[in-house]
């Protein structure tokens, strides 16, 4: 009887120690990385400039950016003569806004109801990872937040950073359409439509945002 307790407690301990090294052993992961999105009020209240980082452990990387606009900054655009917009540099982008406001207004849209989605820009090393798309669609929520936003509209205006200023892309640059038709294919995937077939500007209602962020 005792033999047979001792035997048992030999076979546990060395089935405990087996488990054990294996357990001690095993590689210990990290944490799952998360992404975190910080608004930021920009100049003169006219919006919001939302930042998106990745969150690993005690690291956190500024992926990219973006910034949401309130129609109702954009109003004055509507009444501003043509012939003054067309002495500003193309590269500043403010002719496209401009274009925008006045399709919109053109087709009834109330601004005091709309959102402008603009400035999308993922850092170069960053991008192909679908960060894109969880920043729009993040953007969007924030926008269905808004009770009094019905509408969230941009333009997809490819534009880079040269000596640390935004700088919008020439039409006649090269890739310059490849790089349009990109972001459109990216905005589709998150539930925009163009406005009509003559323009690049497209729009979603607030009611068919989608209501969650996911990587594609």
């Amino acid at each position: 009887m005792v033999n047979n307790k001792i035997v048992s407690l030999l076979i546990f301990g060395i089935v405990f120690l087996g488990i054990t090294q294996r357990l001690c052993s095993m590689d210990v992961k990290p944490a799952a990385a998360t992404f975190k999105f910080i608004d930021e009020t920009m100049p003169l209240g006219i919006g919001t400039r939302k930042t998106m980082y990745c969150v690993e452990g005690e690291t956190k990387k500024k992926l990219g950016f973006i910034a949401i606009t309130k129609g109702v900054t954009l109003k004055p655009l509507a009444s501003l003569p043509k012939a003054i917009i067309d002495q500003m540099p193309a590269v500043s982008g403010f002719n496209a806004i401009f274009k925008m406001v006045k399709l919109l207004a053109a087709k009834e849209y109330d601004l005091d109801k709309t959102v402008m989605l603009g400035d999308l820009y993922i850092f170069p090393d960053l991008r192909g990872k679908g960060y894109a798309k969880l920043l729009v669609e993040n953007a969007c929520k924030t926008v269905r937040e808004n009770k009094e936003a019905e509408h969230i509209v941009l333009g997809p205006q490819p534009f880079e950073y040269v000596d640390n200023k935004q700088t919008t892309l020439s039409s006649q640059g090269p890739g310059y359409q490849e790089k349009v038709q990109k972001l459109i294919k990216l905005y589709q995937r998150c539930g925009f439509k163009k406005l009509d077939e003559a323009s690049t500007v497209m729009v979603l209602d607030k009611e068919e945002a989608s209501p969650t962020a996911t990587k594609s």
